[in-house]
């Protein structure tokens, strides 16, 4: 699969893994409410019948992009304003205005506000990308095996202290979460002024150690599970062109750097979403998401976990 114009999304992902002299900007709280609309969107269906949902079909159409060497910062932006838009304007959709009388270019007015609401000013790429993506004429497109892998392969259940694991429908599949946790990301980057896309496309590539590795238990991975995820990461990255996956290597290989904004709004958009997901399952099963929390450890027990009991904190997700 070519990708004319990698140096498109060369100089951002650089960028951002290089050192900062000065601290990144704290992480808005004020977001909580939206990125809990864009966690629902894993549970909302698809437009075409082929994809599980919303999230899915995300994951599927913001790899296809970056494979072809669409402009990463483009890309993140599109989605992160798509999911802002879809949030906004449910239960509209396009061929509901249409069906108005809606022409085109109102129909592209409406879908940028409903988008601006949430992100602010789209430059005009973005814009036009956006009703692209809204009117159904830019399809997912067929990505490499390991995304068809993910997008099959379902997540842990809800979890409660001294129960069995309980599969809840509908289950989330790892390429929604990784959509979710991508436009999460992008979101609270562009919201401290920060480029958008090197923070997705960690989201989308953080489980690609779990494509090709058959992990038992992936909260406790023993030594071998965690080469399998070394190869699994390799055979995925053989897929891509060579300059992104030296800079997706490059990256997996800094996503815990707190130094590094990127990897801070990764690290958030990701503890922040599992807990969202077992407050969905908590509240499907009737248990407390507290009962989920003592149940399951949500941060790590490495250097990042002061963070990550600071965003727990900051987004009012401790009980």
């Amino acid at each position: 699969m070519g990708c004319n114009g990698s140096q498109r999304y060369t100089y951002s992902m650089h960028d951002a893994l290089a050192p900062r002299s000065t601290s990144p900007a704290p992480l808005d709280p004020a977001l909580g409410p939206v990125l809990a609309e864009f966690a629902a969107l894993k549970r909302v269906p698809a437009r075409a019948s082929a994809h599980r949902s919303i999230a899915d079909e995300g994951f599927r159409r913001a790899w296809t992009a970056i494979l072809a060497g669409e402009p990463l910062e483009d890309v993140a932006r599109t989605e992160v304003a798509y999911a802002a838009a879809q949030i906004a304007l449910v239960p509209v959709d396009a061929a509901q205005l249409a069906h108005a009388g809606v022409d085109p270019d109102d129909r592209r007015t409406v879908y940028r506000n409903a988008a601006g609401r949430t992100v602010g000013t789209l430059s005009e790429p973005v814009a036009d990308r956006l009703a692209a993506v809204v009117e159904g004429m830019t399809p997912p497109g067929t990505g490499p095996q390991f995304v068809d892998l993910l997008a099959s392969q379902a997540r842990a259940g809800a979890l409660r202290e001294g129960a069995a694991r309980l599969v809840m429908p509908p289950e989330e599949m790892q390429s929604e979460h990784a959509w979710s946790v991508a436009v999460m990301g992008g979101l609270l980057q562009l919201r401290r002024d920060e480029p958008a896309g090197p923070a997705m496309l960690l989201g989308l590539a953080h489980h690609l150690g779990d494509a090709y590795a058959a992990v038992p238990d992936p909260e406790a991975p023993s030594p071998e599970d965690e080469t399998a995820r070394r190869r699994s990461v390799a055979r995925a990255l053989e897929q891509c062109p060579g300059e992104l996956a030296e800079l997706l290597a490059a990256a997996l290989d800094h996503r815990n750097d707190l130094r590094l904004p990127a990897a801070g709004a990764f690290v958030a958009a990701d503890l922040i979403d599992r807990v969202l997901q077992q407050r969905h399952y908590a509240n499907l099963a009737g248990f407390s998401l507290s009962d989920a929390m003592d149940a399951r450890e949500f941060v790590d027990p490495g250097p990042i976990r002061e963070f990550q009991l600071e965003v727990l904190a900051r987004f009012r997700l401790t009980f």
